[in-house]
């Protein structure tokens, strides 16, 4: 059986196996709340103990272990209120560039706290409606500049194939950064999720071995490279994408508020070190 599944691993011909019975997936994979890179990574085999951990068991919910405290959420959000009014007041309404490099620093705590968020969202994990949680996360794009599409499926498809090197997406930084060593060890393979060649260069060797010395300034440029995953993800729409417009509406707001923020400072030199500070701050989550 294994080896007639085995040759049903594309996405027009996808099968995968669930408790010793198998399943023909491929009319569903675009339907996949988990996004495409999940069922894709699997197709053609047994994904038996995957399905179990990311669906829930019914034991563990008659014990009400997936049962969200609201009151967590309602003090999560008091807390990202109070980050993003202060970071604002500290941007806009003072007039030294200590406060307003202050502000730029709430600012990127601010994002990096609301990524958390966005997590649980991404997980069908504060309300438990896929549609609830996704909508809500797609608003949140008018405040943290991301898109919840692109990272369930860059995300989703890092845990069903977690830290092999291969396919996992949260993994792959070459040439500039090297999460394994696995990577000297194979000098070229084929990224299954960005669909291209990766290859251990001179250059990307150079790179990978000064990674320490540079690390924290790439830091400051990496969420720059997640608006640019989110908007080509959106615009390309490479699997069924749940709520486009409202993203793309989203971020479109997102950097009208962010640049107009960066612009109001009384110098380029002061938007430009608001700008790259907030971002340095926030980092590049995943």
């Amino acid at each position: 059986m294994t080896y007639t599944v085995g040759k049903h691993c594309s996405r027009g011909d996808a099968w995968i196996v669930v408790d010793e019975r198998v399943y023909d997936v491929s009319r569903f994979i675009d339907a996949h709340p988990g996004g495409v890179g999940p069922i894709l990574n699997l197709a053609g085999k047994d994904c038996t103990d995957v399905f179990a951990n990311y669906h829930a068991a019914r034991e563990l919910l008659r014990r009400g272990l997936f049962e969200t405290d609201s009151r967590f959420y309602l003090k999560m959000l008091a807390w990202h209120c109070t980050l993003w009014l202060c970071a604002m007041y500290l941007s806009l309404g003072c007039d030294s560039c200590g406060a307003h490099m202050l502000g730029a620093a709430l600012m990127g705590v601010f994002w990096q706290q609301l990524a958390g968020i966005g997590h649980d969202l991404g997980h069908s994990g504060v309300t438990h409606s896929f549609r609830r949680d996704h909508l809500v996360g797609s608003l949140l794009s008018a405040f943290m500049g991301l898109s919840v599409g692109w990272w369930k499926s860059d995300h989703n498809t890092h845990h069903v194939v977690c830290n092999a090197v291969e396919h996992d997406p949260n993994i792959q930084h070459m040439p500039m950064l090297a999460i394994t060593d696995k990577v000297f060890r194979r000098p070229r393979f084929w990224d299954t999720y960005h669909r291209k060649w990766v290859g251990m260069d001179d250059a990307a060797h150079w790179l990978v071995s000064h990674q320490h010395l540079f690390f924290y300034p790439l830091m400051a440029l990496g969420r720059w490279n997640l608006y640019a995953q989110g908007l080509i993800y959106l615009l390309t729409q490479p699997d069924k994408t749940h709520f486009r417009k409202t993203e793309l509406a989203g971020i479109a707001v997102y950097f009208g508020w962010v640049l107009g923020t960066a612009l109001s400072m009384p110098s380029w030199a002061e938007s430009v070190g608001w700008v790259m500070l907030s971002h340095a701050v926030a980092g590049a989550p995943r």
